[in-house]
């Protein structure tokens, strides 16, 4: 083999590995964060509901529970805003984390707070805790027309920017 083949062939083999190191260690682009499925019994008169069925729509899933004080000032905020755009797209989902103790008491706080928007108990729905993430209260997922998580909000803010949020989401193409 000839001295000028030999470096063709070593040229080609470093840049090939060059190549292949840059396209191993490069940033990936981020993955699309979608909400996992779940089944939630939502429906009319309890029927089970799943979160991917309700792609094409903005879907606002809020953990709470009814001894939660963050949570009971967080409420009137997302029935304001089921009010205003659920025909315009928007589905918000209350997810009440609370437990045999205090579960008797959700009915109160529904009608006290005026709550008309769909709710459940995380107890009712066996892998919520292993697809969702809610160890402190309220914890709300804001989840896009494709089925994306835009955003996890811990917690309550009454400076929040939520509605401006979920406008910009349900104004978005929907394919």
């Amino acid at each position: 083999m000839s001295q000028g083949r030999f470096m063709v062939i070593a040229l080609v083999i470093v840049l090939v590995s060059v190549v292949a190191f840059i396209s191993m260690t490069a940033p990936k682009p981020p993955q699309d964060n979608y909400a996992p499925d779940l089944t939630m019994p939502i429906g009319k008169n309890g029927a089970n509901v799943q979160l991917s069925d309700l792609k094409d729509h903005v879907v606002l899933l809020d953990f709470w529970a009814t001894w939660c004080g963050p949570c009971r000032m967080s409420i009137p905020e997302l029935q304001h805003l089921h009010e205003k755009y659920r025909d315009k797209g928007l589905v918000v989902i209350g997810l009440s984390t609370d437990n045999d103790s205090s579960r008797k008491e959700v009915p109160r706080m529904k009608k006290e707070l005026g709550m008309t928007y769909a709710t459940a108990f995380t107890d009712d729905i066996p892998d919520v805790r292993s697809k969702f993430v809610f160890v402190s209260l309220p914890m709300l997922y804001v989840i896009d027309r494709k089925g994306v998580i835009r955003e996890k909000i811990n917690g309550y803010d009454p400076n929040s920017t939520l509605e401006d949020k979920v406008v910009k989401l349900l104004n978005e193409p929907e394919k």
